[in-house]
């Protein structure tokens, strides 16, 4: 559980490095990279902080009665 704590807050704290060579779409393409990472470490620590009952009934909604 402490790696995964780990890599949300690897993942909601990453910056890319801006170049002052870089053009539009390069400094669009890096922010865009920086958004989904924080944005998937937000769901992750979302996850993390759910209770048991809430991880099966998300498993259930998704998966079915399997």
């Amino acid at each position: 559980m402490n790696r995964l704590k780990v890599l949300v807050n690897w993942l909601k704290t990453y910056k890319v490095t801006y170049d002052e060579r870089d053009g539009v779409l390069e400094r669009a393409i890096k922010q865009s990279k920086e958004d989904t990472m924080y944005q998937i470490g937000d769901y992750m620590e979302e996850i993390l902080l759910m209770g048991e009952e809430q991880i099966e009934e998300e498993l259930k909604s998704f998966y079915g009665d399997k």
